[in-house]
């Protein structure tokens, strides 16, 4: 008893261990046992053994994702071109005083309204009273030149051109739509200018900011809301003008002009909340 005592851990780890031995024996005797672990090792081997059944689909799938993470990356990149605005003349905001300098903003906002952007659109207006008189005096002096070969024998009998001006309110040429080109200034300007040009649009389509443009000296809160709308009118410029291209350059070479393109004419873009705020002087600023 007294070994016993003094060996008592060695006493509980040989019975622990004939314990553990005896469920063993007992676990590998039982048949319920076997089957239960063949069953399992079944299963895992099953598993092990599976292959993705619809692998075409998977890879359509990461083919699609990538395509729409390219696409994602593109259109936040043409956010942040168009949200990178800046100002049309450097060292003006916020406060400068320098009279020279809001007179070359002047300048440069005239240029954008009369130029820039009707280059950006490749537009021009309708022609006025003066260009058909001119395209009149032309044919009228081609008429004269034609009956002057001819005399001369130098010449066939030439077109029979008569330079006339149509004005809203005459009445047409008569004839098919060739034989008025051939006879009427304004309808051969009318058809020269549209096959010239994607869109219809003069100065006056734009907000102007005359209080502006007419000043000999321009308040800085002034031209500070013409910018602002200046960035409004660039981005809505900007997406016409890139929708008339996309459409004329999936169409015919001798197609490409106005009668043939979604934006025929630009009316007016007109920013009313930024005018209402620009006609105040804010800052009581001279």
């Amino acid at each position: 008893m007294q070994w016993i005592k003094s060996h008592l851990h060695v006493v509980i780890c040989l019975a622990l261990g004939a314990a553990a031995l005896a469920l063993i024996v007992f676990g590998m005797l039982d048949g319920s046992v076997a089957v239960a672990l063949e069953k399992d090792i079944g299963q895992v081997r099953g598993l092990q053994g599976i292959q993705p059944a619809n692998r075409q689909h998977i890879e359509a799938a990461k083919k699609q994702l990538a395509a729409t993470r390219k696409q994602v990356q593109a259109a936040q990149e043409q956010v942040q071109a168009i949200a990178a605005h800046t100002p049309l003349i450097d060292g003006l905001f916020p406060g400068a005083t320098n009279l020279s300098i809001r007179l070359k903003f002047r300048e440069a906002l005239k240029n954008k309204y009369e130029n820039a952007f009707l280059r950006q659109l490749n537009a021009k207006d309708k022609p006025d009273i003066d260009e058909i008189t001119f395209m009149k005096k032309k044919m009228e002096d081609d008429k004269k030149k034609a009956e002057t070969q001819r005399n001369t024998g130098r010449g066939g009998s030439g077109p029979g051109l008569t330079g006339r001006v149509t004005r809203r309110g005459d009445s047409p040429v008569a004839g098919t739509p060739e034989e008025q080109v051939e006879q009427d200034a304004g309808a051969r300007i009318s058809v020269m200018r549209a096959r010239q040009i994607y869109c219809y649009a003069g100065p006056e389509s734009f907000d102007r900011h005359d209080q502006v443009l007419d000043s000999d000296r321009p308040k800085l809160n002034d031209m500070w809301y013409a910018q602002m709308s200046l960035w409004i009118q660039e981005d809505m410029v900007q997406a016409l003008a890139g929708l008339n291209q996309r459409e004329a350059e999936a169409l015919p070479e001798k197609d490409r002009w106005v009668g043939h393109l979604p934006v025929k004419r630009l009316e007016q873009i007109r920013d009313a909340a930024l005018g209402a705020h620009a006609a105040r002087d804010i800052n009581g600023e001279a």
